[in-house]
């Protein structure tokens, strides 16, 4: 399970879990995610969980949540590493998918953030104050590893991933990102 809270003890949780789809019979883990929302009122506590992965997946290669954050104003992204359907078979090969919860709207859709055709892992996201978001993970090419990036901003919503280190072997790497959207990534390099 993940976690993210916002300035005001809203948070949200992420986690994997096996689901039995009613239509098909077929179980398999996908993503799910609650809502917290405090205060005293009606409404306040737990919501309900929802699934927020898209669609079924194979039971030995579920999603992998990496981490869920959230802005200022209660919006948040779930990331995570999931097998890519288009090859089935190899679990060598895994992509990088998104949904973001919009206040006062709930969960989009998933997207696949990244479109390189080898292992993407190890997400990592962190948001600014004006609900823009910086996503960096490690992406396999043959059999070196470098890490690359996505933006997300409030405005027009996902980019288009740029790899941000050239050099060969590096792996997971984590950002931080302050409130006027400068952002600092760090990773491990072997050399």
């Amino acid at each position: 399970p993940q976690i993210a809270m916002d300035g005001n003890v809203n948070a949200f949780s992420g986690w994997r879990q096996k689901y039995t789809y009613p239509s098909s019979g077929y179980s398999g883990y996908v993503g799910w995610a609650n809502r917290y929302v405090a205060g005293t009122g009606a409404g306040t506590g737990w919501g309900t969980a929802e699934i927020i992965t898209d669609g079924y997946l194979d039971s030995g290669f579920p999603p992998l949540f990496a981490q869920i954050a959230m802005d200022a104003n209660g919006n948040a992204i779930a990331v995570w590493e999931q097998f890519d359907p288009g090859s089935f078979g190899n679990n060598n090969i895994s992509s990088i998918w998104a949904n973001r919860y919009t206040a006062g709207v709930g969960w989009g859709t998933a997207q696949l953030i990244e479109n390189n055709a080898d292992l993407a892992s190890a997400p990592q996201i962190g948001f600014d104050a004006n609900g823009n978001a910086l996503v960096v993970w490690t992406q396999r090419s043959w059999s070196l590893y470098y890490v690359w990036a996505n933006r997300y901003t409030a405005v027009t919503g996902w980019g288009t991933e740029v790899q941000i280190e050239t050099a060969a072997d590096a792996y997971p790497p984590q950002i931080a990102v302050d409130a006027a959207g400068n952002a600092l990534a760090v990773w491990t390099r072997s050399n």
